[in-house]
Protein backbone atom coordinates (compact mmCIF):
# COMPACT_ATOMS: atom_id res chain seq x y z
CA UNK A 1 0.00 0.00 0.00
CA UNK A 2 2.69 2.15 0.97
CA UNK A 3 4.25 1.22 -2.33
CA UNK A 4 1.30 1.81 -4.31
CA UNK A 5 0.64 5.53 -2.99
CA UNK A 6 4.50 6.44 -3.87
CA UNK A 7 3.74 5.44 -7.28
CA UNK A 8 0.74 7.19 -7.22
CA UNK A 9 2.44 10.12 -6.09
CA UNK A 10 4.71 10.30 -8.18
CA UNK A 11 2.47 9.87 -11.20
CA UNK A 12 0.53 13.30 -10.00
CA UNK A 13 3.57 15.11 -9.71
CA UNK A 14 4.91 13.65 -13.62
CA UNK A 15 1.31 15.16 -14.71
CA UNK A 16 1.42 17.74 -12.68
CA UNK A 17 4.71 19.30 -14.34
CA UNK A 18 3.24 18.12 -18.01
CA UNK A 19 0.46 20.67 -17.52
CA UNK A 20 2.74 23.13 -16.23
CA UNK A 21 5.04 22.77 -19.17
CA UNK A 22 1.83 22.74 -21.79
CA UNK A 23 0.71 26.17 -20.35
CA UNK A 24 3.84 27.70 -20.20
CA UNK A 25 4.47 26.59 -23.73
CA UNK A 26 0.79 27.98 -25.13
CA UNK A 27 1.55 31.02 -23.01
CA UNK A 28 5.39 32.38 -23.72
CA UNK A 29 4.95 31.06 -27.44
CA UNK A 30 1.39 32.67 -27.61
CA UNK A 31 0.27 28.84 -29.21
CA UNK A 32 -3.03 28.84 -29.01
CA UNK A 33 -5.83 26.65 -29.64
CA UNK A 34 -9.11 26.85 -31.87
CA UNK A 35 -10.21 29.84 -34.32
CA UNK A 36 -7.67 32.87 -34.08
CA UNK A 37 -9.39 35.99 -33.26
CA UNK A 38 -9.14 39.03 -35.19
CA UNK A 39 -9.45 39.87 -38.74
CA UNK A 40 -6.53 40.00 -41.27
CA UNK A 41 -5.12 42.95 -43.01
CA UNK A 42 -2.29 42.80 -46.23
CA UNK A 43 0.73 44.97 -45.94
CA UNK A 44 3.71 44.69 -48.85
CA UNK A 45 7.31 46.02 -48.23
CA UNK A 46 10.18 46.62 -50.38
CA UNK A 47 12.22 45.19 -47.68
CA UNK A 48 11.18 43.65 -44.30
CA UNK A 49 14.39 42.69 -43.08
CA UNK A 50 14.20 41.99 -39.24
CA UNK A 51 10.50 41.70 -39.49
CA UNK A 52 9.65 37.74 -38.46
CA UNK A 53 6.39 35.76 -37.56
CA UNK A 54 4.91 36.52 -35.02
CA UNK A 55 6.44 40.10 -34.68
CA UNK A 56 4.09 42.48 -33.31
CA UNK A 57 1.66 45.11 -34.34
CA UNK A 58 1.37 48.21 -33.11
CA UNK A 59 -0.41 51.56 -33.04
CA UNK A 60 1.51 54.58 -30.76
CA UNK A 61 3.49 52.09 -29.27
CA UNK A 62 0.37 49.31 -28.38
CA UNK A 63 0.35 46.17 -29.81
CA UNK A 64 -3.04 45.61 -31.74
CA UNK A 65 -1.95 42.61 -33.60
CA UNK A 66 0.87 39.75 -34.95
CA UNK A 67 2.76 39.31 -38.45
CA UNK A 68 0.46 35.68 -39.18
CA UNK A 69 2.14 34.49 -42.81
CA UNK A 70 5.06 36.24 -45.14
CA UNK A 71 5.82 35.15 -48.45
CA UNK A 72 7.02 36.77 -51.56
CA UNK A 73 4.77 37.73 -54.03
CA UNK A 74 5.54 37.93 -57.85
CA UNK A 75 6.80 41.20 -57.76
CA UNK A 76 9.82 39.55 -55.66
CA UNK A 77 8.02 42.27 -52.87
CA UNK A 78 7.50 40.80 -49.43
CA UNK A 79 3.71 40.42 -48.63
CA UNK A 80 2.24 40.56 -44.88
CA UNK A 81 -0.70 38.93 -43.32
CA UNK A 82 -1.74 40.93 -40.13
CA UNK A 83 -3.89 39.79 -37.53
CA UNK A 84 -5.80 43.00 -35.98
CA UNK A 85 -7.50 42.33 -32.82
CA UNK A 86 -11.63 42.78 -33.66
CA UNK A 87 -11.83 45.86 -31.14
CA UNK A 88 -9.13 47.89 -33.52
CA UNK A 89 -10.99 50.05 -35.97
CA UNK A 90 -8.53 51.19 -38.95
CA UNK A 91 -8.80 54.01 -41.38
CA UNK A 92 -8.19 52.81 -45.18
CA UNK A 93 -6.15 56.08 -45.74
CA UNK A 94 -3.66 54.38 -43.04
CA UNK A 95 0.35 53.99 -43.40
CA UNK A 96 2.48 51.02 -42.30
CA UNK A 97 6.18 51.64 -41.28
CA UNK A 98 8.82 48.80 -40.16
CA UNK A 99 10.44 50.33 -36.67
CA UNK A 100 12.82 48.62 -34.38
CA UNK A 101 12.70 49.66 -30.69
CA UNK A 102 16.08 51.02 -31.14
CA UNK A 103 18.94 50.87 -32.65
CA UNK A 104 19.71 47.01 -33.25
CA UNK A 105 16.56 46.43 -31.33
CA UNK A 106 13.45 44.05 -32.22
CA UNK A 107 11.47 45.22 -35.43
CA UNK A 108 8.11 45.35 -35.33
CA UNK A 109 5.38 46.76 -37.49
CA UNK A 110 3.84 50.23 -36.85
CA UNK A 111 -0.09 51.66 -38.25
CA UNK A 112 -0.07 55.44 -38.46
CA UNK A 113 -4.04 55.53 -38.43
CA UNK A 114 -5.22 57.90 -41.03
CA UNK A 115 -8.28 60.57 -41.33
CA UNK A 116 -11.07 59.69 -38.85
CA UNK A 117 -13.55 60.43 -41.42
CA UNK A 118 -12.01 57.64 -43.53
CA UNK A 119 -13.26 54.62 -44.28
CA UNK A 120 -12.98 51.29 -41.98
CA UNK A 121 -10.80 48.79 -43.53
CA UNK A 122 -12.37 44.99 -43.86
CA UNK A 123 -10.98 41.56 -43.35
CA UNK A 124 -8.98 40.79 -46.26
CA UNK A 125 -7.99 44.70 -47.41
CA UNK A 126 -4.59 45.45 -48.06
CA UNK A 127 -3.01 48.70 -46.44
CA UNK A 128 -1.94 50.57 -49.71
CA UNK A 129 0.13 53.82 -48.00
CA UNK A 130 3.59 51.81 -46.53
CA UNK A 131 7.62 53.49 -46.06
CA UNK A 132 9.83 50.90 -46.26
CA UNK A 133 13.30 51.39 -43.79
CA UNK A 134 16.45 52.44 -44.21
CA UNK A 135 18.47 49.23 -44.33
CA UNK A 136 21.09 49.00 -41.65
CA UNK A 137 23.88 47.74 -44.02
CA UNK A 138 23.11 49.97 -46.75
CA UNK A 139 23.65 52.98 -43.96
CA UNK A 140 26.42 51.34 -43.05
CA UNK A 141 28.06 51.21 -46.69
CA UNK A 142 27.27 55.06 -47.09
CA UNK A 143 28.79 55.86 -43.99
CA UNK A 144 31.92 54.03 -45.06
CA UNK A 145 32.11 55.77 -48.40
CA UNK A 146 31.35 59.31 -46.61
CA UNK A 147 34.26 58.31 -44.09
CA UNK A 148 36.51 57.60 -47.50
CA UNK A 149 35.79 61.35 -48.34
CA UNK A 150 36.48 63.20 -45.59
CA UNK A 151 39.86 61.05 -45.12
CA UNK A 152 40.50 62.32 -49.03
CA UNK A 153 39.72 65.29 -48.29
CA UNK A 154 41.74 65.66 -45.06
CA UNK A 155 44.70 63.98 -47.29
CA UNK A 156 44.48 66.85 -49.44
CA UNK A 157 44.70 69.62 -46.56
CA UNK A 158 47.53 67.80 -45.38
CA UNK A 159 49.15 68.15 -48.29
CA UNK A 160 48.63 71.76 -48.66
CA UNK A 161 49.14 72.47 -45.44
CA UNK A 162 51.90 70.58 -44.74
CA UNK A 163 55.54 71.78 -44.01
CA UNK A 164 56.51 75.70 -43.56
CA UNK A 165 55.22 77.38 -46.80
CA UNK A 166 51.48 75.19 -45.36
CA UNK A 167 51.42 76.91 -41.86
CA UNK A 168 52.74 80.68 -43.37
CA UNK A 169 49.29 79.93 -45.70
CA UNK A 170 47.13 78.96 -42.50
CA UNK A 171 48.67 81.79 -40.59
CA UNK A 172 48.02 84.23 -43.83
CA UNK A 173 44.57 82.56 -43.73
CA UNK A 174 44.12 83.33 -39.86
CA UNK A 175 45.01 86.89 -39.97
CA UNK A 176 42.66 87.59 -43.39
CA UNK A 177 40.09 85.93 -40.81
CA UNK A 178 40.89 88.33 -38.37
CA UNK A 179 40.96 92.02 -40.00
CA UNK A 180 37.68 90.41 -41.77
CA UNK A 181 36.23 89.95 -38.35
CA UNK A 182 37.24 93.69 -37.41
CA UNK A 183 35.73 95.34 -40.21
CA UNK A 184 32.57 93.23 -39.22
CA UNK A 185 32.83 94.80 -35.52
CA UNK A 186 33.51 98.49 -36.30
CA UNK A 187 30.53 98.21 -39.13
CA UNK A 188 28.26 96.76 -36.61
CA UNK A 189 29.34 99.29 -34.12
CA UNK A 190 28.66 102.04 -36.18
CA UNK A 191 25.62 100.61 -37.85
CA UNK A 192 26.35 100.76 -41.48
CA UNK A 193 25.72 96.88 -42.18
CA UNK A 194 22.30 97.45 -40.08
CA UNK A 195 21.16 100.45 -41.84
CA UNK A 196 22.48 98.96 -45.30
CA UNK A 197 20.51 95.76 -44.81
CA UNK A 198 17.62 97.86 -43.87
CA UNK A 199 17.95 99.92 -46.91
CA UNK A 200 18.17 96.56 -49.08
CA UNK A 201 15.11 94.92 -47.33
CA UNK A 202 13.28 98.07 -48.23
CA UNK A 203 14.69 98.01 -51.52
CA UNK A 204 13.84 94.48 -52.42
CA UNK A 205 10.20 94.76 -50.95
CA UNK A 206 9.27 97.50 -52.96
CA UNK A 207 10.90 95.62 -55.87
CA UNK A 208 8.75 92.81 -55.10
CA UNK A 209 5.56 95.03 -55.09
CA UNK A 210 6.08 96.46 -58.58
CA UNK A 211 6.52 92.98 -60.07
CA UNK A 212 3.94 91.78 -58.23
CA UNK A 213 1.30 94.35 -59.44
CA UNK A 214 2.98 94.55 -63.01
CA UNK A 215 3.83 91.14 -63.25
CA UNK A 216 1.34 90.53 -66.23
CA UNK A 217 3.37 93.99 -67.91
CA UNK A 218 6.85 92.38 -67.06
CA UNK A 219 6.31 88.88 -69.07
CA UNK A 220 4.49 90.94 -71.91
CA UNK A 221 7.55 92.98 -71.77
CA UNK A 222 9.86 90.59 -71.90
CA UNK A 223 8.34 88.92 -74.37
CA UNK A 224 8.51 92.01 -76.75
CA UNK A 225 11.89 92.29 -76.09
CA UNK A 226 12.63 89.02 -77.38
CA UNK A 227 10.84 89.02 -80.20
CA UNK A 228 12.35 92.38 -80.93
CA UNK A 229 15.64 90.87 -80.47
CA UNK A 230 14.35 88.20 -82.71
CA UNK A 231 13.72 90.20 -85.71
CA UNK A 232 16.51 92.31 -85.47
CA UNK A 233 19.21 89.78 -85.92
CA UNK A 234 16.47 88.20 -88.29
CA UNK A 235 16.42 91.73 -90.31
CA UNK A 236 20.46 92.77 -89.42
CA UNK A 237 21.69 92.56 -93.32
CA UNK A 238 18.58 93.77 -94.72
CA UNK A 239 18.75 96.75 -92.14
CA UNK A 240 22.47 97.21 -92.77
CA UNK A 241 22.00 97.83 -96.76
CA UNK A 242 19.23 99.62 -96.25
CA UNK A 243 21.21 101.96 -94.31
CA UNK A 244 24.20 101.64 -96.99
CA UNK A 245 21.73 102.73 -99.69
CA UNK A 246 19.84 105.93 -97.89
CA UNK A 247 24.03 107.28 -97.03
CA UNK A 248 24.90 106.69 -100.88
CA UNK A 249 21.36 108.56 -101.98
CA UNK A 250 21.94 111.17 -99.09
CA UNK A 251 25.43 111.66 -100.68
CA UNK A 252 24.14 111.77 -104.15
CA UNK A 253 21.41 114.44 -103.15
CA UNK A 254 23.75 116.70 -101.84
CA UNK A 255 26.28 116.60 -104.65
CA UNK A 256 23.75 117.04 -106.93
CA UNK A 257 21.85 120.44 -104.87
CA UNK A 258 25.12 121.81 -103.69
CA UNK A 259 24.22 124.81 -105.38
CA UNK A 260 20.52 124.84 -103.99
CA UNK A 261 21.81 123.85 -100.52
CA UNK A 262 23.69 127.41 -100.80
CA UNK A 263 21.00 129.31 -102.14
CA UNK A 264 18.75 128.13 -99.29
CA UNK A 265 21.49 128.89 -96.72
CA UNK A 266 21.42 132.40 -98.05
CA UNK A 267 17.55 132.95 -98.39
CA UNK A 268 17.71 132.00 -94.98
CA UNK A 269 20.79 134.68 -93.59
CA UNK A 270 17.93 137.37 -95.08
CA UNK A 271 15.18 135.89 -94.11
CA UNK A 272 16.54 135.95 -90.52
CA UNK A 273 17.91 139.41 -91.24
CA UNK A 274 13.69 140.39 -92.00
CA UNK A 275 12.68 138.98 -89.14
CA UNK A 276 15.38 140.30 -86.59
CA UNK A 277 13.82 144.26 -88.42
CA UNK A 278 9.72 143.26 -87.62
CA UNK A 279 10.89 142.12 -84.17
CA UNK A 280 12.90 145.51 -83.18
CA UNK A 281 9.51 146.99 -85.06
CA UNK A 282 7.52 145.50 -82.90
CA UNK A 283 9.60 146.49 -79.73
CA UNK A 284 9.29 149.76 -80.55
CA UNK A 285 5.20 149.22 -81.00
CA UNK A 286 5.10 147.82 -77.38
CA UNK A 287 7.22 150.38 -76.39
CA UNK A 288 4.63 153.21 -77.72
CA UNK A 289 1.79 151.36 -76.11
CA UNK A 290 3.27 151.19 -72.79
CA UNK A 291 4.05 155.16 -73.00
CA UNK A 292 0.25 155.26 -74.08
CA UNK A 293 0.88 156.41 -77.25
CA UNK A 294 -1.74 156.06 -79.98
CA UNK A 295 -4.95 154.31 -80.30
CA UNK A 296 -4.05 151.45 -78.78
CA UNK A 297 -1.53 152.51 -76.02
CA UNK A 298 -4.31 154.78 -74.70
CA UNK A 299 -7.52 152.37 -74.88
CA UNK A 300 -5.03 150.50 -72.40
CA UNK A 301 -3.46 153.28 -70.48
CA UNK A 302 -6.47 154.60 -69.60
CA UNK A 303 -8.32 154.22 -66.78
CA UNK A 304 -11.94 155.22 -67.58
CA UNK A 305 -11.87 153.00 -70.81
CA UNK A 306 -10.65 150.29 -68.51
CA UNK A 307 -13.40 150.70 -66.11
CA UNK A 308 -15.97 151.13 -68.97
CA UNK A 309 -14.60 147.75 -70.58
CA UNK A 310 -15.10 146.08 -66.99
CA UNK A 311 -18.40 147.30 -66.69
CA UNK A 312 -19.69 146.25 -70.51
CA UNK A 313 -18.05 143.01 -69.32
CA UNK A 314 -19.88 142.80 -66.11
CA UNK A 315 -22.99 143.66 -67.85
CA UNK A 316 -22.82 141.01 -70.43
CA UNK A 317 -21.98 138.11 -67.54
CA UNK A 318 -24.76 139.14 -65.73
CA UNK A 319 -26.83 139.22 -68.77
CA UNK A 320 -25.75 135.58 -70.10
CA UNK A 321 -25.51 134.35 -66.13
CA UNK A 322 -29.54 135.51 -66.20
CA UNK A 323 -29.85 133.57 -69.80
CA UNK A 324 -28.36 130.60 -68.78
CA UNK A 325 -30.68 130.23 -65.49
CA UNK A 326 -33.99 129.93 -67.79
CA UNK A 327 -35.23 126.70 -68.11
CA UNK A 328 -36.75 126.11 -71.28
CA UNK A 329 -39.76 123.69 -71.54
CA UNK A 330 -41.82 122.25 -75.20
CA UNK A 331 -45.01 120.34 -75.02
CA UNK A 332 -47.40 119.58 -77.84
CA UNK A 333 -50.70 117.78 -77.16
CA UNK A 334 -53.45 117.36 -79.06
CA UNK A 335 -57.60 117.06 -77.91
CA UNK A 336 -59.78 115.48 -79.39
CA UNK A 337 -63.60 117.11 -79.31
CA UNK A 338 -66.00 113.99 -78.82
CA UNK A 339 -68.89 116.14 -79.88
CA UNK A 340 -67.51 117.43 -82.87
CA UNK A 341 -65.24 114.74 -83.95
CA UNK A 342 -62.07 117.42 -84.58
CA UNK A 343 -59.14 118.03 -83.05
CA UNK A 344 -57.83 120.82 -81.73
CA UNK A 345 -53.30 121.03 -81.42
CA UNK A 346 -51.53 123.14 -79.06
CA UNK A 347 -47.71 124.08 -79.22
CA UNK A 348 -46.37 125.67 -75.99
CA UNK A 349 -43.03 127.25 -75.14
CA UNK A 350 -42.45 127.88 -71.10
CA UNK A 351 -39.55 129.82 -70.26
CA UNK A 352 -38.97 129.53 -66.31
CA UNK A 353 -36.62 131.37 -65.06
CA UNK A 354 -37.47 131.02 -61.36
CA UNK A 355 -39.49 127.56 -59.72
CA UNK A 356 -42.13 129.91 -58.81
CA UNK A 357 -42.40 132.02 -62.10
CA UNK A 358 -42.61 131.52 -66.13
CA UNK A 359 -43.69 132.53 -69.37
CA UNK A 360 -46.34 130.59 -71.65
CA UNK A 361 -46.04 131.41 -75.51
CA UNK A 362 -47.55 129.05 -77.83
CA UNK A 363 -50.08 128.70 -81.24
CA UNK A 364 -53.05 126.97 -81.13
CA UNK A 365 -54.76 124.90 -84.20
CA UNK A 366 -58.44 125.57 -83.10
CA UNK A 367 -60.97 123.81 -86.14
CA UNK A 368 -63.81 126.66 -85.25
CA UNK A 369 -61.08 129.40 -86.38
CA UNK A 370 -62.31 132.78 -85.99
CA UNK A 371 -66.09 133.51 -84.73
CA UNK A 372 -67.89 137.02 -85.43
CA UNK A 373 -71.85 137.73 -84.36
CA UNK A 374 -73.59 141.12 -85.53
CA UNK A 375 -77.08 141.97 -84.72
CA UNK A 376 -78.62 143.94 -87.75
CA UNK A 377 -82.06 145.58 -87.45
CA UNK A 378 -84.20 145.08 -90.73
CA UNK A 379 -87.04 147.11 -91.20
CA UNK A 380 -90.73 145.56 -92.10
CA UNK A 381 -93.72 146.62 -93.03
CA UNK A 382 -96.60 147.63 -91.82
CA UNK A 383 -93.88 149.46 -89.91
CA UNK A 384 -92.02 147.62 -87.66
CA UNK A 385 -88.67 146.60 -86.71
CA UNK A 386 -87.45 143.20 -86.57
CA UNK A 387 -83.55 141.93 -85.02
CA UNK A 388 -81.86 139.87 -87.18
CA UNK A 389 -78.56 137.64 -85.45
CA UNK A 390 -76.21 137.10 -88.22
CA UNK A 391 -72.76 134.44 -87.43
CA UNK A 392 -69.77 134.67 -89.55
CA UNK A 393 -66.60 132.91 -89.20
CA UNK A 394 -63.09 133.60 -90.28
CA UNK A 395 -60.57 130.94 -92.55
CA UNK A 396 -57.56 131.83 -89.91
CA UNK A 397 -57.90 129.26 -87.29
CA UNK A 398 -54.25 129.37 -85.92
CA UNK A 399 -54.65 131.48 -82.61
CA UNK A 400 -51.72 132.81 -80.32
CA UNK A 401 -51.52 132.11 -76.51
CA UNK A 402 -48.94 134.41 -74.63
CA UNK A 403 -49.38 134.21 -70.86
CA UNK A 404 -47.30 135.09 -67.22
CA UNK A 405 -47.59 132.50 -64.73
CA UNK A 406 -47.12 133.02 -60.77
CA UNK A 407 -46.97 129.81 -58.49
CA UNK A 408 -48.08 129.55 -54.90
CA UNK A 409 -47.65 126.08 -53.54
CA UNK A 410 -49.31 124.12 -55.11
CA UNK A 411 -51.62 126.71 -57.11
CA UNK A 412 -50.63 128.42 -60.04
CA UNK A 413 -52.42 131.59 -61.65
CA UNK A 414 -51.91 132.98 -64.91
CA UNK A 415 -53.12 135.40 -67.45
CA UNK A 416 -52.38 137.22 -70.65
CA UNK A 417 -53.66 136.36 -74.10
CA UNK A 418 -55.67 132.82 -74.24
CA UNK A 419 -56.14 132.17 -78.47
CA UNK A 420 -55.73 135.78 -79.43
CA UNK A 421 -58.42 137.30 -76.79
CA UNK A 422 -57.55 138.39 -73.21
CA UNK A 423 -58.17 135.54 -70.40
CA UNK A 424 -56.70 134.00 -67.33
CA UNK A 425 -56.45 130.27 -65.96
CA UNK A 426 -55.66 128.62 -62.65
CA UNK A 427 -53.41 125.17 -61.84
CA UNK A 428 -54.16 123.07 -59.42
CA UNK A 429 -50.72 120.25 -58.99
CA UNK A 430 -51.45 116.93 -57.15
CA UNK A 431 -49.30 114.26 -56.45
CA UNK A 432 -45.80 115.88 -56.75
CA UNK A 433 -46.90 117.73 -60.04
CA UNK A 434 -47.84 114.53 -61.76
CA UNK A 435 -51.67 115.33 -61.85
CA UNK A 436 -53.04 119.51 -62.44
CA UNK A 437 -56.48 120.25 -62.57
CA UNK A 438 -56.42 123.45 -64.96
CA UNK A 439 -59.41 125.97 -64.93
CA UNK A 440 -59.34 128.39 -68.24
CA UNK A 441 -61.51 131.34 -69.30
CA UNK A 442 -61.17 133.80 -72.49
CA UNK A 443 -63.12 135.26 -74.98
CA UNK A 444 -65.14 138.07 -72.01
CA UNK A 445 -66.51 140.02 -75.35
CA UNK A 446 -68.59 136.80 -77.01
CA UNK A 447 -72.14 137.44 -75.89
CA UNK A 448 -73.93 135.96 -74.39
CA UNK A 449 -70.97 134.17 -72.35
CA UNK A 450 -67.11 134.03 -72.06
CA UNK A 451 -65.31 130.49 -73.54
CA UNK A 452 -64.90 128.47 -70.53
CA UNK A 453 -62.63 125.24 -70.18
CA UNK A 454 -61.96 122.59 -67.20
CA UNK A 455 -59.08 119.88 -67.80
CA UNK A 456 -57.50 117.48 -66.09
CA UNK A 457 -53.91 115.88 -67.11
CA UNK A 458 -51.61 112.76 -65.80
CA UNK A 459 -47.73 112.18 -66.40
CA UNK A 460 -47.94 108.91 -66.70
CA UNK A 461 -44.08 108.71 -67.95
CA UNK A 462 -41.50 111.33 -68.03
CA UNK A 463 -42.29 112.80 -71.45
CA UNK A 464 -45.41 111.46 -72.03
CA UNK A 465 -48.96 112.50 -70.36
CA UNK A 466 -52.94 112.37 -70.98
CA UNK A 467 -55.45 115.29 -70.72
CA UNK A 468 -59.21 114.95 -70.82
CA UNK A 469 -61.86 117.77 -69.79
CA UNK A 470 -64.71 119.80 -71.36
CA UNK A 471 -64.23 122.68 -73.93
CA UNK A 472 -66.47 125.99 -74.75
CA UNK A 473 -68.61 124.77 -71.18
CA UNK A 474 -70.68 127.90 -71.18
CA UNK A 475 -71.75 127.44 -74.71
CA UNK A 476 -75.10 125.33 -74.84
CA UNK A 477 -74.43 124.83 -79.12
CA UNK A 478 -70.44 124.44 -78.92
CA UNK A 479 -70.23 122.52 -75.66
CA UNK A 480 -68.01 119.45 -76.07
CA UNK A 481 -66.08 116.71 -74.45
CA UNK A 482 -62.74 115.96 -75.28
CA UNK A 483 -59.66 113.76 -74.42
CA UNK A 484 -55.94 113.25 -75.66
CA UNK A 485 -52.17 113.43 -74.77
CA UNK A 486 -49.25 114.78 -75.87
CA UNK A 487 -45.23 114.98 -75.57
CA UNK A 488 -43.32 117.59 -73.26
CA UNK A 489 -39.08 117.84 -72.86
CA UNK A 490 -37.02 120.17 -71.31
CA UNK A 491 -34.55 122.21 -74.12
CA UNK A 492 -31.39 123.42 -72.89
CA UNK A 493 -30.19 124.66 -76.47
CA UNK A 494 -33.18 127.06 -76.56
CA UNK A 495 -31.15 129.18 -73.94
CA UNK A 496 -27.51 129.32 -76.33
CA UNK A 497 -29.89 130.35 -79.05
CA UNK A 498 -31.57 132.99 -77.34
CA UNK A 499 -28.42 134.20 -75.69
CA UNK A 500 -26.69 134.90 -79.19
CA UNK A 501 -29.66 136.96 -79.79
CA UNK A 502 -28.37 140.81 -79.88
CA UNK A 503 -29.56 142.55 -76.69
CA UNK A 504 -31.93 145.96 -76.87
CA UNK A 505 -31.30 148.56 -74.40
Amino acid sequence: MSQVTTEAKVGIFVVAGIAILTYMTLTIGQYKFGKEKGYPLKVRFKSMAGVDLKSPVKIAGVDIGKVEEIHLDKDNTAELTLRIADEVVIPDDSEAVVRGTGLMGEKHIEIIPGSRHANKMRAGQEILRTKTPTDMDQLFSQLSDVILDIKGVTSSLNKVLGGEEGAESLRAIISNIRDVTENLNRAFADNYLGRTIQNFEAFSQDMKDISGRNREALSETVANLEEFSRVLRERTPEISESLRVAADNLSEILRENRGNLKDTVENIKVASGKLQDTLDSITNVSKKIEKGEGTIGKLINDETTYEKLNSTLTGLDKYFSKVLSFKFFIDYRGEFLTERQETKSYLTLKMQPTPDKYYLLGIVSDPDGYRTTSDTLTTTSPGGTVAIHEERTTDDRLKINAQIAKRYYDLTVRGGILESTGGAGADYHLFKDKVKLSFDAWDFNRKPTPRLKASASYDFFKHLFLVAGGDDLSSKERRSFFAGGGIKFEDDDLKYIIGNVPKMN
